[in-house]
């Protein structure tokens, strides 16, 4: 009787230990969640400003401000296949560029309208005027500005990807035009800005579909002058 009252004990006992070591476990494991779930809040609590910078550095229309006034511009124009034939024709006119389209209170757009006629000393087109509009906004489906074209000699638009370089003072425009004969021509139009960004030197670069894919051409050379802020 006796060595079976202590058998039952000790299996009481064991069965007891055995409880309160299951129990410790579970507490442990729990607390170790707890431990990893703050550990992965904290961590989220502390990236989210930076995840906020960066998307603070997203583009803004207002980083190109300066465009706003009126500017005196010339353009000089070449044979994208045949550039050593020299300028063709040479542009001079105004451009005038404006904040547009208010979106909760702030401009959505910088349009600038222009003007230009083809000085008569002209090789072709001497004495032709022609119209321009061109839009820059910020694309949110694509993450970058972009700007839009609209000319009255030409029965299409462009569509450009807006690329400012403040450390440069350059703003980079790469782009695609269907042209006659159902050529496309691609494109990068670069201005380069004096240091107050009153002025600039522009360069146009580009290649045709029938061109080798590679070969990049200068298409047209101009100058800007701001005339009225």
């Amino acid at each position: 009787m006796l060595i079976i009252l202590t058998s039952v004990f000790f299996n009481v006992k064991n069965t007891s230990y055995q409880a309160a070591r299951i129990e410790y476990i579970f507490k442990t494991q729990a607390i170790n969640t707890m431990k990893h779930i703050f550990q992965v809040l904290l961590f989220i609590t502390l990236t989210h400003p930076v995840i906020a910078a960066d998307q603070s550095t997203e583009p803004k229309i207002e980083d190109l401000n300066f465009l706003l006034g009126t500017w005196e511009i010339t353009f000089e124009i070449y044979d994208t296949h045949q550039p050593e034939r020299g300028v063709l024709f040479t542009e001079v006119g105004t451009q005038h560029c404006e904040a547009d389209l208010l979106h909760r209170g702030a401009p959505a757009f910088i349009t600038c309208t222009g003007k230009v006629t083809a000085t008569e000393d002209s090789q072709v087109l001497a004495g032709r005027t022609r119209e321009f509009r061109e839009s820059i906004r910020f694309n949110r489906f694509i993450g970058a500005l972009e700007r839009i074209g609209q000319f009255s000699n030409w029965p299409t638009h462009s569509e450009e990807v807006v690329l400012f370089h403040p450390a440069k003072r350059t703003i980079e425009f790469k782009g695609e035009l269907v042209v006659q004969d159902s050529l496309l021509e691609r494109y990068e139009d670069i201005y380069q800005f004096n240091e107050n960004y009153t002025a600039y030197e522009r360069t146009n670069v580009a290649n045709f579909s029938d061109m080798p894919v590679t070969v990049f051409n200068l298409t047209l050379k101009g100058t800007g002058k701001k005339i009225i802020r």
